[in-house]
């Protein structure tokens, strides 16, 4: 039953600002990737991690989101943008400051950690995509997240 739900969800077409089912709005994911083989890897693990999903195929439509919804962490395709990979993190990173940007690239030597950080990126995924590896990218960055929320209202109390 299960394989069959995620088989109907991996073959449907989905709408520019799909949610997966079930979330937490703490727990949001945006993927800004034009390409259906990463959004498809996302969909399955957005299920199995039981987080917020949405995908944007172009940087713009990834600022219209971030301008409407809090997004956790932002999954960036270093080819979403014909102009380069820099400009489009930094615009990104500017429509929402306190948000987690992970770049996707399939270059092993390009671009290297630091730039990704001195644009104020998190990290670097490798792709292919390793869903486990991803996995585990993400929901430490949200696990960090959350402890860092949790002393903060604690602090406030």
């Amino acid at each position: 039953m299960k394989l069959a739900l995620l088989k109907k969800l991996l073959v449907r077409k989905e709408p520019q600002m799909r949610r997966s089912d079930g979330c937490t709005k703490d727990r949001t994911v945006l993927l800004v990737s034009p390409h259906a083989s990463e959004q498809n890897t996302l969909r399955v693990a957005a299920i199995l991690e039981r987080w917020h999903l949405l995908i944007a195929p172009t940087v713009d439509c990834a600022e219209r989101i971030l301008e409407q919804e809090p997004v956790s962490v932002v999954l960036y395709d270093r080819r979403a943008a014909p102009s380069g990979w820099q400009p489009s993190v930094r615009r990104l990173l500017q429509s929402s400051h306190s948000v987690c940007l992970i770049l996707l690239s399939d270059d092993v030597a390009e671009p290297p950690r630091c730039s990704v950080l001195e644009c104020g990126g998190y990290d670097v995924a490798r792709k292919p995509l390793d869903r486990a590896t991803l996995v585990a990218l993400v929901n430490g960055y949200l696990g960090l997240r959350e402890s860092i929320d949790s002393f903060d209202r604690a602090d406030s109390d």
